[in-house]
């Protein structure tokens, strides 16, 4: 179960920063600088959100660092 909740964790960061870059560009009429800025966003988080639970598992076992 926890690791679910990492991998909803990393979508919803790689998903959810385009989509308001997006509309935040439909609102100020950037088209498509904000989008591609939070896309970028959205990847680095996803990506260092991936690797400190994969730092966590490998110290500890599991996602939270062993902790339950």
């Amino acid at each position: 179960m926890q690791w679910a909740s990492v991998g909803t964790t990393i979508a919803m960061e790689m998903a959810g920063a385009p989509l308001i870059g997006y509309l935040l560009d439909r609102w100020l009429g950037w088209f498509p600088w904000l989008t591609f800025l939070f896309m970028a966003v959205g990847f680095w988080l996803g990506v260092m959100q991936l690797i400190d639970a994969s730092k966590k598992a490998s110290a500890g076992g599991g996602p939270r660092g062993g902790m339950r």
